[in-house]
This record gives structure tokens, sequence and C-alpha cells, in this order.
């Protein structure tokens, strides 16, 4: 199974339309800091290694680099033998002084509190994203879980549930890349360059 996720700014009224045919499925904080290398080797191939409360997680992608609609496409790893199997490591339990050892080291630590609803097929995590300078950062992400061979099919289900719930499907970065916005300019425009974010032209 691959996941297929695309993430949208949210309004009240748009939560509204969420919570009136999903199921609540709870709500809780979580804390995840995001590792690279200086030179950002991880990243620049849209490849995410992180922390989550504790426990370590990459993700690689199985989507295009610059899709400008956004919608991603990963392989979520959460074992740290395939993770050290990615990073190309000997067999080990991941910790932040082996991940020094081979040259990764943090660059964002983000707090997030989420709201998590089930609207078969649809997974809905609702986020309010502490990115430490005082300004929340709302962000919707909508998923669902497909074989490989109905991707397509998928993602375009997932656009015409979102639009039906008033979102829109312009480009929004998700929070991460929101925090590289804010906070690592060099970071991001990396990241700009290497096609892992998509940048809008105006016309």
């Amino acid at each position: 199974m691959i996941e297929i996720e695309k993430k949208f700014h949210f309004t009240p009224e748009q939560e509204a339309k969420i919570i009136a045919s999903a199921t609540f499925l709870g709500e809780k904080i979580q804390t995840d800091t995001y590792y690279d290398t200086l030179d950002f080797v991880l990243t620049c191939k849209d490849i995410w290694l992180r922390n989550r409360n504790g426990r370590f997680e990459i993700k690689t992608p199985l989507h295009v680099l610059g899709n400008k609609m956004a919608l991603t496409q990963y392989r979520e790893i959460e074992t740290d033998e395939e993770t050290c199997e990615v990073l190309h490591l000997p067999p080990c339990t991941l910790t932040n002084e082996i991940l020094a050892q081979a040259g990764y080291a943090p660059f964002s630590t983000i707090t997030t509190t989420r709201k998590r609803y089930q609207d078969e097929p649809y997974s809905i995590d609702l986020d309010s994203c502490d990115l430490g300078d005082g300004h929340p950062y709302l962000v919707a992400e909508i998923e669902i879980m497909t074989e490989e061979n109905q991707k397509e099919e998928a993602a375009k289900k997932l656009v015409d549930y979102a639009v039906g719930k008033g979102f829109s499907i312009d480009y929004i970065r998700g929070k991460l890349l929101e925090y590289l916005y804010r906070h690592s300019p060099e970071h991001y425009k990396a990241l700009v360059d290497a096609g892992v974010i998509y940048v809008p032209t105006i016309e």
C-alpha cells in the first residue's frame, strides 16, 4: 500500500464541513524533529528523516518532484532496520549519537496539536503548528491509502472530495516547508532548486 496526501489551509467553516460527515478519532500533541546533513542530502531528494515523539521514521518519495498539484505519494518506513537501510547504515537501533556520527543533525523541531478524523476512505488531520515564532500555522492534510496500480484514480478521488468540502486546491507549504521558509531561507532555496518544492509563478 502507498499513501497519497494533499495539504490545504483550513478555516473554521471548512473544519465544520469535515466534522459534519467524519468520525472524530482524537486529539494529540506530537513533536517532530527533522534531520539532515549540512548540505541537505536527504531533503533535496525529498527524503524526510524525523524523530516523532521518540521514534525514528523516514519517508521516501514515490511521486515526481515539482508536481504543481502538490499531490504527494510516499513510502512510510517506521522500523530502525529499514530506516538504516535507506540511510546506508549497518543495522542498529537508531540514536542521535549514531546519526551524528553518520553526519545527520537536527534542523527543525515543530510541535503540532492534531485533531484526527476518519471519513472512509480518507484520513483527515487538522493541525495547529507551533513554528517557534508565536504565529500558529493551520494545515489540513487529507490522506488515502491505495494500491500502486490505483494511485491515479485515488488521487483524483481525493481532490474531488476536498473540493466538495470547500477546500481550495491552490498550492500551500506544509508545516515543515513553512518553517524553512520562515527560519532557514538557504535550506528552503536548496529545496526549490532541487525541485522538491514547487513555487507557482504569478501570471
